[in-house]
């Protein structure tokens, strides 16, 4: 096991000291061999966290400005400056060779400065409703819509509270009612963010960002959950201290301890006492939402709270349980463990052309058909128990042209900013291309090489990684990340047969469970009886449904380290007679699942390091043997 480097031990036992997890001694004795270099430094560092942080904490603006610029820019082109690690100050070496007054300024430097970040100016609250407060000396006093919310700042939401957080850099945190929370650090260039959850639900929608140093962490009574960037939940049992944590989409890291487990995209996990769970299959909801054409869409709630795109290209992820993506004409929402009630989708109009909004639950399917005339349009949803199961049911759509359409409060952000940026740049692009074809002159260099960086597509409203301003007009283009697969289990079929229809509503609801017995007594299901047509139909309706990777990794899950081979072998055998590229996703997901499991196992056996930077590490393992195929648009769709 290769042994920490002396600063990587020393930031850690510095943030444990701060959050008043660790105390000196125990950071000692928990790394012995380097007592006699750590001990003056903890000391000091444990002083200086117990001084009051008020304005002796903020250096004079002129002389950290000149400070910051002798320093190098981030790759993020801020054109801020950051502050290196004491590592690339002094030395690999210089723990063992500067005296303890040099070494504790050093210290003073990068607590002072905001640890290895500049601060940052503040972050926005949105108030949906209900009460919203904050902690002022012993005395609770209300927040309001629009406040700004510094590093310190301890807040919690009422019975009925719903409110959003939303950093400097665009990232944001929606808060549930009964919430409670502490904003320890806040920092820039680069991200340093580092949230203390005492109690309640939160919403995380956090902006992927490999800049060296930068972190974005959650705190809570058992674990601490490490993220680059992704969608991710956690809850806090306020009694207990207990804390689950569910991803949506990209992977965490929960720290307990000495250990860590990566969680990734549709698992969930819960760290009790300083234990970590096992980590299992989140349930899903078993209904996919769909626009096609030239449409921005959005799921919003009474209160105002929303998930969807804004004609303007601005991205927002407000409604816990919602998230959205967007590629081409088609915009698909994943729906996850979200609460009952009544939302409505939104729906507006960038360009010329029709659409169409599929619904597709477990009790079949609805599509509402968008004609050339309508500009802007509402899909009353709610969210009830069909058959045992949630799912949205709908009412007919209602045309709302002449009428004002809800709208999403977005706080403006470093990544509004960069939107607003890239759609103003692919406007330009766009304009110089249709000039270069009318003319039949070449499209300029600055549009080529604009090109070849973000890949912009005119008149396309933003996706995940950026969010526009409304005082961009035109839709934003965006650069295209890798989109993840639905995490709704989308078993596409074309049967006709009532007992093969049957039988894939079944398996798509024990797909959606996210339970292991229940899985595999469909798939077992599959292949029994003597009907040959009848088999056949089922084991194609498996086939469509390894289409989707959340379910190909749902299935795999089953046969990790040779469990159940007898039925492994079966589908195997199956799935090559019905022909197709079943039996290559089949082996290809078993693959996936036994690295993920191989993953998670030694990860946890391992004693953590700092967050990890690889570019792979927001990823599951399937990124690596991935099935190339995808669902056509003449099924149902993956979302």
């Amino acid at each position: 096991m290769t042994a920490l480097p002396i600063d990587v031990i020393l930031d850690r036992c510095i943030e444990e000291i701060r959050g008043s997890r660790a105390t000196v001694e125990e950071c000692l004795l928990r790394y012995p061999e380097h007592r006699r270099e750590l001990e003056p430094l903890l000391r000091a560092a444990a002083v200086m966290s117990a001084l009051p942080r008020g304005e002796q904490a903020t250096p004079d603006p002129q002389r950290r400005l000149a400070f910051m610029a002798a320093l190098r820019e981030t790759p993020q082109q801020r054109r801020r400056r950051r502050l290196p690690s004491l590592r690339i100050l002094f030395g690999a070496g210089a723990f063992r060779v500067i005296g303890p007054a040099f070494a504790l300024a050093a210290l003073a430097v990068a607590i002072v400065l905001g640890g290895d970040g500049t601060p940052a100016t503040a972050s926005t609250l949105t108030v949906f409703d209900g009460e919203v407060n904050r902690l002022d000396g012993v005395e609770w006093k209300p927040l309001h819509d629009g406040d700004e919310l510094e590093a310190g700042v301890r807040m919690r939401t009422g019975a009925t509270g719903y409110a959003l957080i939303t950093f400097p850099d665009g990232s944001t945190i929606a808060l549930d009612p009964l919430t409670e929370l502490t904003i320890e650090t806040l920092a820039v260039a680069p991200r340093r963010i580092e949230v203390r959850q005492q109690s309640g639900r939160l919403w995380h929608d956090i902006m992927h960002d490999e800049t060296d140093g930068s972190r974005f962490v959650v705190l809570t009574p058992d674990a601490r959950v490490e993220v680059l960037g992704t969608v991710f939940e956690t809850t806090v049992d306020a009694r207990t201290g207990q804390t689950d944590v569910a991803t949506v989409d990209g992977e965490v890291r929960v720290v307990v301890g000495e250990h860590a487990v990566p969680v990734g995209r549709g698992e969930t996990l819960r760290a009790r006492k300083s234990s970590i769970g096992e980590v299992s299959t989140s349930p899903l909801l078993d209904s996919a939402l769909t626009v096609r054409g030239p449409f921005a869409a959005a799921i919003m709630a009474a209160d105002g709270r929303g998930t969807g795109i804004r004609p303007d290209g601005v991205v927002f992820r407000q409604l816990r349980g919602v998230t959205t993506e967007r590629h081409d004409d088609v915009q698909r929402f994943d729906l996850h463990d979200i609460d009952t009630g009544e939302f409505v989708l939104v729906i507006q109009r960038y360009a010329d052309g029709a659409g169409e909004i599929l619904l597709d639950t477990p009790g079949g399917q609805r599509r509402f058909e968008v004609d050339t005339a309508t500009r802007t349009a509402r899909l009353p949803l709610r969210l009830q128990l069909v058959e045992g199961l949630p799912s949205l049911v709908a009412t007919g759509l209602q045309s709302m042209d002449g009428t004002a359409a809800p709208t999403a409060r977005v706080a403006k952000s470093d990544r509004t900013k960069d939107a607003v940026d890239l759609a103003a740049q692919g406007k330009q692009d766009a304009t110089a291309a249709v000039r270069a074809a009318a003319t039949g002159t070449p499209t300029p260099k600055s549009a080529e090489k604009s090109e070849e960086k973000k890949t912009p597509t005119p008149n396309v409203p933003g996706r995940d990684d950026e969010r526009g301003d409304s005082s961009a007009r035109t839709p934003s283009a965006t650069p295209v990340r890798p989109a993840p697969t639905s995490v709704a289990t989308r078993v596409a079929t074309t049967a006709t047969d009532p007992a093969v229809v049957a039988y894939t509503q079944r398996l798509r609801a024990a797909v959606a469970s996210g339970k292991l017995d229940t899985i595999r007594a469909a798939l077992e299901e599959a292949i029994a009886g003597d009907n040959a047509a009848l088999k056949r139909g089922r084991v194609a309706a498996i086939a469509a449904a390894l289409e989707n990777e959340t379910n190909a990794q749902r299935i795999g899950t089953l046969f990790v380290a040779g469990q159940n081979a007898t039925l492994r072998d079966s589908l195997r055998v199956a799935l090559s007679e019905v022909g197709g590229e079943g039996r290559a996703r089949f082996d290809a997901a078993i693959v996936i699942a036994d690295a993920r499991r191989l993953k998670q196992l030694s990860e946890q056996r391992t004693p953590t390091a700092t967050p990890t930077r690889n570019p792979t590490a927001t990823a599951t393992s399937s990124a690596t043997v991935r099935p190339t195929a995808t669902v056509t648009p003449s099924v149902l769709p993956t979302r």
